[in-house]
This record gives structure tokens, C-alpha cells and sequence, in this order.
């Protein structure tokens, strides 16, 4: 697998930002792990596209340059670092705030045969939430879920990090028959009010659960 993450010493205070490195690392094992893609070989420690799909599962340049834009000027801005990686079935972006403490992290999959709704169920089960997604959080709760319009759902979690509450959510939205895309926004809930306003401007039909 084809998966990497900023070097710690990027970091200022590697106490406060290694749950972000341990989720960037748990996110890439899932598949691995659980073997669901519809396109890869539930043995398979390289990731590889069965032999009668597609020769390749790397994301095209369209899909790069669609993972990089979706977001549009949300985080642009000097508060927010932005770092991604493009590697075996997915382009993984990372945002992290320095004084918020807080994360933004999407992923845009590429699984190049397609998915069933089972495929789905499967790959975001609570069970995976819990203890994939979420294992650098201690004692994740799942709030709620909600589905909308356009193929979107939301998931909404409490969680802690040393200590400190945490709010997440992690949107999911189908985006083709062959392509899947996955933000997540991870704030101190003292914050929430700042994650409230990005969720508006991220997904305004959207932004969390009545």
C-alpha cells in the first residue's frame, strides 16, 4: 500500500498532534485489513486491482485535481496547513490547525470495479468507526447518523484526546459508481462553533443531524 504521512518533525508539540498521525496511518490499513474494496483481492497486502479489472487503481490526474479542488477556499487561509499524498486507490488530504488543535482530513477513493451498497455497509460500520477510523481517540461514541440528499451521509462521533472532548464528523458521499469521497472534521468541542461554520461551508444541505 502506497500510503505515507507528514514527518513528526513537522510538528511543533508532537503530543498534540499525534492523534492525527495515528489516524492518517489507521485510515490506510483499513482496507488492507478488512478487505472490502470491490477491487482488490481480500489477501492482498499491495493493494492490487484484480486481474480483470482495470490495469491500474492509481488515481487519473481528474481525480487529483478533483480531490484538491473540492474543497474550494475553505482552508486557505494562513491558519490552516495543508499536506496530501496520491497513492494506491485514493488521494488522501490533510488540513491541521496549529491553535485549534484541530483536523480536517479527506480521502477521495478510487475503486476502479465499483462497490455494492453491502460493500458500503461494510466499510463504514460502526465496528470500523470505532476501531479503525477512530482507535487514536479514546472512548469514541457515535452520536447519530443522517442521510441526505445526492448520495451523502453524515456519521457524528464524541470522542477524547487526552483528556480533552472532541466532536467529529465524517461525511461520505458516493460520488460515482466508481468513486468515493470522505471528509472528516475533528475540533475540540469548546470549538464547535468553528466546525459549525466549516461544515456550512463544506456541505450547507447537510451539516450534521436535526
Amino acid at each position: 500500500m502506497n500510503r505515507s504521512t507528514q514527518p513528526v518533525n513537522r510538528y511543533r508539540n508532537l503530543n498534540r498532534y499525534s492523534h492525527m498521525l495515528t489516524f492518517c496511518r489507521l485510515l490506510g490499513l483499513v482496507t488492507l485489513v478488512l478487505g472490502l474494496t470491490a477491487c482488490t483481492s481480500p489477501d492482498s497486502s499491495e493493494q492490487k486491482p484484480k486481474p480483470d479489472c482495470n490495469k491500474t487503481a492509481d488515481p487519473t490526474e481528474k481525480d487529483v485535481k478533483k480531490a484538491l479542488d473540492y474543497t474550494g477556499k475553505v482552508f486557505q487561509t494562513g491558519d490552516w496547513k495543508r499536506s496530501y499524498t496520491v497513492g494506491d486507490q485514493r488521494v488522501s488530504i490533510t488540513w491541521d490547525h496549529n491553535t485549534l488543535n484541530a483536523l480536517a482530513y479527506m480521502e477521495f477513493l478510487v475503486w476502479d470495479c465499483g462497490y455494492t451498497q453491502s460493500d458500503v455497509d461494510s466499510y463504514f460500520s460502526e465496528s470500523n468507526f470505532k476501531d479503525v477510523f477512530f482507535s487514536a481517540y479514546q472512548n469514541p461514541v457515535e452520536l447519530t447518523l443522517c442521510k441526505g440528499d445526492d448520495r451523502l451521509t453524515v456519521y457524528e462521533y464524541s470522542a477524547t484526546i487526552k483528556g480533552e472532548a472532541y466532536s467529529i464528523r465524517y461525511w461520505t458521499k458516493l460520488e460515482s459508481d466508481t468513486r468515493i469521497l470522505t471528509l472528516m472534521l475533528s475540533f475540540p468541542t469548546k470549538d464547535k462553533a468553528v466546525q459549525d461554520q466549516l461544515a456550512k461551508q463544506l456541505f450547507p444541505k447537510l451539516v450534521s443531524c436535526p
